[in-house]
This record gives C-alpha cells, structure tokens and sequence, in this order.
C-alpha cells in the first residue's frame, strides 16, 4: 500500500495514498508523540467482507487517524439522485494519485488528487510543510464535472488520542452556543439546543459542567456536540447548525504544555511548547513508498 511522508525537524505527517489520502500519523517529533488516535483494529489492505454493512465500508476500514468527509457526511441513509453515497461518503475509501509538487530545504508540497466513482467529482488536495513553522497546510480544489448542480457535505474527520489526548486537555472554540444531539444510550451531556457555551448539563449529575474539558477515560460516554456562534432570534436554537463566526477549534494538553488546533489559513498548527522551537527548524523533506503500516505504539497507562 502506497504511503507518502512529509517531515521537518518538528512534524512528521504520514499520508496513506491508497485509502482516501488519510493521514494515519501527525507526530510531533521533539518529543515523539502522535496525535492522531489509533484503533486497537489495525489498518487492513483492502478486502472483501462477509457481508455489507447497511451504512456502507467506512467502519470496516476504520483504524483511527484523520479522513477527508465527501460528498456526504454522518449516515447518508437515504439515496442522492439515483445512488447511495454510505457513511461519510465515498472519498475516504478511494486510491489517489500522487506526486511531489516540492521538495526543497524550505518546503516540502505533496499534489494529491482522485474521482468519485458514484458521485460526478474531482478533488484535489496540496499538503504542504514549511521548514520554519510547525504547521501542515492543506489547499483543496473540488470541481463538479457534470453539467448539472451536485450538493455537497464536505469536511474533514481527525480522530485525536493518546498520549496527547488526556483529562488535562480543554478544548478552545469562539462558539457561543452548544448543541447536543441525541446519538447514544452512553451519553454524558443531556440533549438540547439551547445551551449557551461553555456550560451543559451532566444528565447522570443533573448540574451544567463546563463542556470543553476533556474527562476521565473511565467517564466512558459517546456524545455528539455541535458549537454555534449565535442563536435564532426569539428561540435560543442555533443557527446554521454548528456554524462559527470566526476561528477553528483547538485542543490544548495542558500536562505537554502544548496543543494542536486547526485554522482556515493552516489546517494544523502546533501551538506552545512547539511554536518556540520553529527557529530551529530549518531541513525538511518528502517521501512516497510502498510499505506496511503495521506500526506499534506505547500508550501510558
């Protein structure tokens, strides 16, 4: 299975080419630790199930790490002009093609890009690393090849673990609102549209507790929460869904001292600790290969 590798002296990004262009690893390298989380199920090569499932494949080639979402997102239960697009949609299973756009001491850029197969659409992804600043930049062009409108849910999946994922964590957000949907019999937070951010109410304690702090691993919950920036007049509901009026979120490790987060200008960025060791970072470098992705990791426990 093809894999490409972008690195400077502070990231080293792994893309997995054949599935979706994923990246399966976004290691911070000082201190050698993965953000991305990994499933206990590891990455297979493609392969034929017993049986489909109803929402499509994207769970049985699920192994963690960060999937682009196209052209539909959550289940998609119900068919679009004429065909089924499954779970989070199709792009996510496809082979790209790629090529090395740049590979200097300054920069290092990937060209990635593929076609759906039951949807009429192109994409193309440029990833890019920046000897200097330790953020990947991710520029993306969709073109719609019929002659005919085609909506689109787009968006992107990043799955954040340990070691960096821990009850020190707090999520950062400009939201003003908070939606909870009713998604699982194991939820913590009480469903509702109407809270106003950052406090929810804790349906097993029945007191508004601070959402954005990351709990326990024993808390054992599965929760949807959406942050909005601003309610509909007269009702307290949020509009547009989960839609902000400016920024990205972030999620800071307070027990690393550092955080990563997304922005519109750089899709990750390292902040903290990290951000002050940029000025020594000045070789990078890219990489395609074909190899296995079995990898090891040491979780502390």
């Amino acid at each position: 299975m093809r894999v490409a590798f972008l690195e400077n002296k502070v990231l080293q990004v792994g893309i997995l080419i054949d599935k979706g262009a994923d990246l399966f690893e976004f290691t911070y390298k000082p201190r050698d630790l993965d953000f991305l989380w990994q499933s206990p199920i590891p990455l297979r090569r493609p392969f034929v199930a017993t049986s489909a499932l109803p929402e499509g494949a994207f769970h049985d080639y699920y192994y963690g790490g960060w999937q682009e979402v196209l052209p539909s997102a959550g289940w998609a239960e119900q068919p679009y002009l004429g065909t089924y697009q499954g779970l989070h949609g199709e792009i996510s299973l496809l082979p790209f093609e790629a090529h090395i756009k740049e590979d200097s001491p300054h920069r290092v850029s990937l060209h990635l890009s593929t076609r759906c197969y039951r949807s009429p659409l192109l994409l193309e992804r440029t990833m890019t690393l920046d000897a200097e600043t330790p953020v990947l930049s991710i520029s993306e062009r969709l073109v719609n090849e019929s002659p005919e409108d085609f909506a689109v849910m787009w968006g992107h999946h990043p799955a954040f673990g340990e070691p960096f994922l821990d009850d020190s964590c707090v999520v950062q957000t400009p939201a003003k609102m908070v939606r909870v949907l009713e998604y699982h019999r194991n939820g913590l937070w009480e469903p509702g549209d109407d809270y106003r951010f950052p406090q929810v109410k804790n349906r097993r304690s029945g007191e508004l507790q601070d959402v954005t702090r990351v709990l326990p691993k024993g808390t054992r919950s599965v929760d949807v929460i959406l942050f909005g920036a601003s309610t509909r007049a007269g009702t307290g509901s949020l509009i547009g869904g989960n839609v902000l009026d400016s920024g990205w979120p972030g999620t800071s490790a307070y027990s690393n001292a550092f955080g990563c987060g997304r922005s519109t200008e750089g899709i990750t960025t390292i902040r903290g600790m990290a951000a002050r060791t940029t000025a020594r970072s000045s070789h990078s470098r890219a990489g395609l290969r074909s190899e296995s992705l079995r990898r090891s990791r040491t979780v502390p426990r």
